[in-house]
């Protein structure tokens, strides 16, 4: 993601109406983006003052009669209605390899990855790019790096809520490691970043990173990201292409928020938001397309 850095199938890039899910992606939704409801005051239409119409006096051989006109009074009626809202393009995605570089000038929402480029790894510019990012109109969100590695990493085997054997097709020591390396992202995010509690995550899951050919580990490993995600309250989503979240998972189904990268243009992402496909079956949220030197996104 971040920096134009790394999708095989078209680049990557809330939070949000809605942010679960961490790809490179990459709003939601869980946004991510909310569009305000029309609001409507109206005041009473008709306020309306009668006397009784008509007194009358006879006298002999004359006769008075006194009539009061009617007096009604209206208020005319207010409607205040807030526009709704659509796809907004201008955002970034930024990460390691903007450290020590200019970074994209007034974004309208911006996305930080808190790895390095790998799952257990830190970004050491995460502190003033979150920074950059919280100076938007819109909340600024989250993303880290994924991977399925299997015995060959040291986090394999680190203790986690479910039973592990050690074994690289193990699906309990799948599970943990995802867990865990959401933990890490998490805990290092919250240490550079305090005012990023409770930002919305996006998965980033490219096949550039390391997996098993084993899609039902790597679902595992997906699915413990995503629950512990969801054991700190905050919204997940998921980072990829069709054609990526194919290879890596065999097409798992996952009720979260899509980030969508491939998109040519901003023009194209903001088409996108309405008729691509998610690749999870979740809704789409942000897409990505390339913009000047940078990862432009458009908020759905």
């Amino acid at each position: 993601m971040g920096g134009r850095r790394g999708l095989v199938v078209g680049r990557m890039l809330f939070a949000a109406g809605a942010m679960v899910a961490l790809i490179h992606m990459g709003a939601p939704s869980a946004a991510w983006a909310r569009h305000p409801v029309p609001t409507t005051t109206t005041v009473p239409q008709t306020t309306t003052t009668t006397v009784p119409p008509t007194t009358t006096t006879t006298v002999p051989q004359t006769t008075t009669t006194t009539t009061v006109p009617q007096t009604t009074t209206t208020v005319p009626q207010t409607t205040t209605t807030l526009p709704g809202g659509g796809p907004t393009a201008g955002g970034y995605d930024i990460s390691w390899p903007q450290c020590g570089k200019a970074y994209p000038a007034n974004p309208a929402f911006g996305i930080v990855g808190a790895s390095d480029g790998l799952a257990y790894s830190d970004n050491p510019c995460l502190s003033s790019e979150f920074q950059w990012a919280a100076r938007s109109s819109r909340p600024a969100g989250l993303y880290m790096n994924t991977a399925d590695p299997g015995a060959a990493s040291s986090h394999w085997t680190a203790p986690g809520p479910k039973a592990c054997s050690g074994g690289s097709g193990d699906l309990g020591c799948a599970y943990n490691y995802g867990w865990n390396a959401a933990q890490h992202a998490f805990a290092y995010a919250a240490t550079q970043a305090p005012a990023s509690l409770g930002a919305p995550w996006w998965l980033d899951i490219e096949t550039t990173n390391t997996w098993s050919s084993d899609t039902a580990a790597n679902d595992a490993d997906i699915q413990g990201m995503v629950d512990y995600a969801g054991s700190q309250a905050v919204t997940v989503g998921v980072y990829s292409t069709s054609f990526q979240w194919g290879q890596i998972t065999g097409g798992m189904t996952l009720a979260v928020p899509n980030w969508l990268a491939g998109a040519s243009s901003a023009t194209q992402a903001s088409r996108w938001c309405s008729s691509a496909p998610s690749f999870t079956g979740g809704p789409v949220r942000v897409v990505q397309y390339p913009s000047g030197s940078f990862d432009g996104d458009a908020i759905c």
